[in-house]
């Protein structure tokens, strides 16, 4: 997720100390507020950071809690509010039910677990200075980057313990200015992208996650210093920013698979579940497919006066959502792709915002099918706009939209067998504005979340074992006519794998992975005959 408090290099940096004061007094607390520039060569993030008297004197009292719009049944199930410290980050821990989040600037400094149901009460914390965090998609796996004196630690956790299961320490490094850690799908691989210090360049290292073992090291050119990282289904591909340069490293061979001018420095980077996706951009956006020897241009599309602030591609690699934002700050667009096309699905244009405040998009997250996208923005000072929104695959209308206090730093989404989960973490106050404080909420949108469940008319009577259904078991059936095709179908109508029948077979096994043999998440799916409309049977895939 996205540090917006985030250390940068120097040249990119601007720290505010008051007068007479000192960060490094414990019982001093401090404020900051973080702003967007634009440069010539991309949008550059400045942390202003007060200390002491002015902090105390600064500090905007806490404002009304959040408020829930929705469509069809949603809620949110808690909100905790930490007084002084910011939340950084957050991610959903695969299939255990629970979150993990990161805060930084004053205490409680630490990393946290906290189931998705209940109160908001952590299971456990982990004490530190300045956390961001991440999570695998499916499986039980958390990573947790802490700033140490002038370097950086990595922990791995389990959700079981607090106890780190492995630890290493980096030293002379900043933090990525955008994302510094990241976990495969599969909870494989970790990587983490960094800038080292005194001598200037983007440096990636890539991790085995069940023994710690460190697999390589990847350095940009000399200069290049670290804006992001993001990660194939299986850890295979890791794609990361060096300045203006996009790096795709295969960490099975250890080599750079391509590199190439990104023509800005752009923060946004993704690369899709099979590592043969990649979009980026600021004032345009660019996607690119693997031709075999390199990253070919597929498309790209101007911004026509809106900037790419974030894009995720989905692990399936059928969905590609993009967050722009006006280049005053004070609009919003979330446009939704088939990455084959530079067509969007649909768009959608936030309403005009008011005042000083900026307003951007500062995390998309998609579900692994694409089936669902959910946005975190900043929110405008005359909050003409809820900071979190939730949209479906087919339509632009919001499923959910929550109006937060502040200003949405970090977002996740997951499909489970009861509906979406959301987290979400945030500065409890505006990020332009000089003031502390830190909202982290867990959100549900319950049951087929405003997609119709189809109608069951189907020709065909399945008979599924177990039913919830895990990978790799057997899908029995009786059919009027003998078919040569079953088809796994996601709750939107689209087809995510289609299973050939032998003949006279009533039978066929499933492994729970789509066409492109990339793991679909858990959730509801339907099982028909192909050439049939309708639906047959409601299948829900646990993992």
């Amino acid at each position: 997720m996205l540090k917006s408090y985030a250390s940068i290099t120097a040249s990119a940096l601007a720290v505010l100390l008051c007068s007479g004061t000192s960060l490094a007094r414990s019982a001093d607390l401090a404020t900051e507020r973080t702003r967007l520039v634009d440069t010539d060569s991309g949008t550059t993030l400045v942390l202003e950071r007060v200390a002491s008297a002015e902090a105390q004197s600064q500090w905007l009292p806490n404002q009304d809690t959040s408020r829930l719009s929705t469509r069809g049944t949603s809620e949110v199930v808690w909100q905790t509010n930490v007084t002084d410290a910011i939340y950084t980050s957050t991610a959903i821990v695969g299939p255990t039910g629970r979150l993990t989040a990161g805060t930084w600037l004053n205490d409680p400094r630490r990393a946290e677990l906290t189931p998705l149901d209940g109160a908001g009460v952590p299971d456990w914390t982990y004490a530190g200075t300045d956390f961001e965090v991440a999570a695998a998609q499916d499986a039980d796996v958390i990573a947790g980057v802490d700033r140490v004196g002038t370097g950086l630690t990595l922990y791995k956790w389990h959700s079981g313990s607090s106890t780190p299961d492995w630890s290493f320490p980096v030293a002379s490094v900043d933090p990525a200015g955008y994302r510094t850690v990241a976990v495969s799908d599969d909870g494989s691989i970790v990587a983490l992208v960094v800038t080292t210090q005194p001598s200037i360049l983007a440096r990636l290292y890539y991790f085995d996650s069940a023994s710690g073992t460190l697999l390589g090291t990847v350095d940009g050119a000399a200069g290049t210093f670290a804006r992001n990282v993001s990660i194939s289904a299986t850890g295979q591909y890791v794609a990361f920013i060096g300045l203006a340069t996009a790096y795709v490293v295969d960490t099975d061979s250890g080599s750079i698979r391509w590199s190439g001018s990104m023509g800005a420095t752009a923060d946004p980077i993704t690369i899709s579940g099979d590592g043969n996706t990649l979009a980026y951009g600021w004032s345009s956006l660019t996607v690119r497919q693997w031709d075999g020897a390199a990253y070919a241009i597929a498309w790209t599309q101007a911004g026509g006066g809106f900037r790419v602030g974030s894009c995720d591609l989905s692990s399936d690699d059928g969905t590609l959502a993009v967050g722009w934002y006006r280049s005053d700050y004070l609009q919003n667009r979330v446009q939704l792709f088939d990455p084959s096309s530079s067509t969007p699905i649909w768009t959608y244009l936030y309403s005009a915002g008011t005042g000083t405040d900026q307003d951007q998009p500062q995390w998309v997250e998609l579900t692994s099918d694409g089936n669902y996208l959910a946005v975190g923005s900043w929110g405008d000072t005359g909050n003409s706009n809820p900071e979190i929104h939730v949209f479906g695959r087919t339509d632009s209308t919001p499923l959910l939209t929550v109006d937060t206090p502040g200003s949405i730093f970090g977002i996740d989404i997951r499909e489970a067998t009861d509906g979406v989960r959301i987290a979400a973490c945030a500065k409890h106050v505006h990020a332009n504005t000089t003031g502390r404080g830190g909202d982290l909420f867990s959100i549900h949108l319950m049951g087929t979340t405003g997609v119709p469940e189809p109608a069951l008319t189907s020709p065909i009577d399945l008979s599924i074992a177990p039913n919830p259904f895990r990978a790799g078991g057997t899908i029995a059936f009786s059919a009027p006519v003998e078919p040569s095709v079953l088809q796994v179908v996601s709750s939107d109508g689209r087809i995510v794998r289609a299973l050939p029948v032998e003949s006279g077979a009533r039978a066929v096994r499933w492994d729970g992975l789509n066409d492109r043999g990339v793991s679909v998440p858990a959730g509801v799916y339907w099982l028909r005959l192909e050439g049939e409309d309708a639906m047959g049977e409601r299948l829900v895939l646990v993992r």
